[in-house]
């Protein structure tokens, strides 16, 4: 049965570089075009000019092209592949002091009842919608996945929901963020509003996101422990190391290490608010956080080493994941098929009523997140051309930034071009398929939610305007 399984398990990698070679054949298909771009004198950001689009020459992309094109995506990922790489290696060397197992073993033994089971799954999950909210928390919150995915199997669940609570929870965090810096704070200032305005509603929708995600969490944690054929990853084989985890007994050596990464987690904290720490920064912050945590145990500078390349190890496939799908883009930007893409798509929204095309942004924003997949460079090209046309429409620009959000945000869980659900999706070994049939729901559910909630904030003229 196991083996069957495999067999329709379509690899990643597969799925992936299926449609690098449609984003090629786009270019020969799709109309070349492009907007002027301007750089603007108080971000120094490149930004879009509205009304600006224009037809160009075609420019297909060529058989040499698409065939570099993998090689130019890992390139031009560098930054979250370094990223991925450093941690990988810092958490290999807290994985060999077996710590956070020591941890995890604790955790199972004061939640004991179905009901704290549940508390626990809210608990984790709200971390990750605040941290997401807050400060931006996306890839770097896939650190603790390998250790919730083991705290999610020796209760009893999945590899799916262990992997679903920092994806997904991350995600939320985006669509609702009231104070995150790298995607609020930039549409904010592109549609020359008050970073902070807006926030209680955005914090009310944070909660009922909150409440709706964890209540689909427990009903599948439910289904899956009553009857584990029902798990939507069913016949994986996701192994955990139970001689480690079964002993629940930790060493002062172990207390050390978990104290060390608890440092490196609130020094990380406190940088990304207050430093403006980012990938670079965040990246030595684990590196020597590992280094550390391997010296506190008391391990050998060969032990560490070794410890270390073990876990960059396990980032192989999720860094190749990364690079190949940046190469999706790059077919669209070489082949100047990405401006026209956008454009069209906005077209809808030029002659409708306010209430009607308030929600119809999110949608927009929805399917633009799939070729422009990153939050703040999705802010710099979509809010000077969303900011135009919903003066014209008569629509709040505070409600246009939440429907960028909104389409931003809940789409990371979904998207195939999504770095954040890719690598989580590479860490819990589980294919694209067995996560659609899980996560589709959650993304459908809460997409209505928040096109309700927008179209309710454009008819209460939420504002300042």
């Amino acid at each position: 049965m196991k083996t069957n399984e495999k067999k329709k398990t379509l690899h990643p990698l597969i799925i992936i570089c299926s449609l690098v070679v449609v984003a090629a054949i786009l270019t020969y298909i799709i109309p070349a075009g492009q907007f002027d771009r301007v750089t603007d004198e108080v971000t120094g950001r490149t930004v879009v000019v509205a009304n600006s689009y224009q037809q160009v020459e075609s420019n297909p992309v060529s058989i040499g092209g698409f065939l570099l094109s993998f090689y130019q995506g890992i390139q031009g990922a560098v930054n979250i592949i370094a990223f991925l790489m450093l941690i990988g290696g810092a958490f290999g060397v807290i994985n060999a002091t077996g710590a956070v197992a020591a941890l995890m073993s604790k955790f199972i033994k004061h939640f004991k009842s179905e009901n704290s089971k549940y508390l626990l799954i809210v608990a984790l999950f709200t971390f990750f919608v605040l941290c997401g909210g807050t400060f931006g928390m996306a890839l770097e919150g896939l650190v603790f996945a390998p250790f919730i995915i083991m705290l999610m199997k020796k209760l009893g669940y999945d590899e799916m929901l262990g992997i679903a609570i920092p994806v997904v929870g991350s995600s939320v965090g985006y669509a609702t963020a009231y104070l995150n810096p790298g995607s609020l704070g930039i549409a904010q200032g592109i549609a020359e509003l008050p970073f902070t305005s807006g926030i209680v509603l955005r914090i009310i929708f944070m909660i009922i996101l909150i409440v709706s995600t964890s209540v689909y969490f427990i009903y599948y944690a439910k289904k899956i422990s009553k009857d584990p054929t029902k798990s939507c990853c069913y016949g994986n084989e996701y192994e955990i190391e139970e001689a480690v985890i079964a002993d629940d007994t930790m060493t002062n050596a172990q207390k050390r290490v978990l104290i060390v990464f608890a440092g490196g987690i609130a020094f990380l904290i406190y940088g990304t608010f207050f430093k403006s720490f980012f990938m670079a920064q965040a990246s030595t912050v684990f590196l020597f956080m590992g280094i550390i945590a391997g010296a506190a145990y008391g391990m050998k500078p060969g032990e560490i080493a070794e410890s270390y390349t073990n876990g960059v190890k396990d980032m192989a496939l999720p860094c190749l994941i990364v690079g190949f799908a940046r190469a999706i883009t790059l077919m669209m930007e070489n082949g100047l098929i990405m401006d026209t893409i956008v454009h069209v798509t906005t077209i809808p929204l030029s002659n409708l009523s306010p209430l009607v095309s308030a929600p119809l942004m999110v949608v927009v924003q929805t399917i633009i997140n799939f070729f422009i997949n990153s939050g703040s460079a999705q802010a710099v090209v979509m809010m000077p051309l969303i900011v135009p046309i919903s003066d014209i429409l008569e629509v709040n620009r505070q409600v246009a930034v939440l429907a960028y959000q909104i389409g931003d945000g809940l789409s990371n869980m979904i998207w195939i071009t999504s770095n954040l659900m890719l690598v989580g999706l590479g860490i819990a070994r589980v294919s694209y398929a067995q996560w659609v049939k899980f996560a589709l729901k959650i993304f459908l559910f809460n997409l209505v939610i928040g096109m309700i909630v927008v179209f309710v904030a454009q008819y209460i003229n939420w504002g300042p305007f």
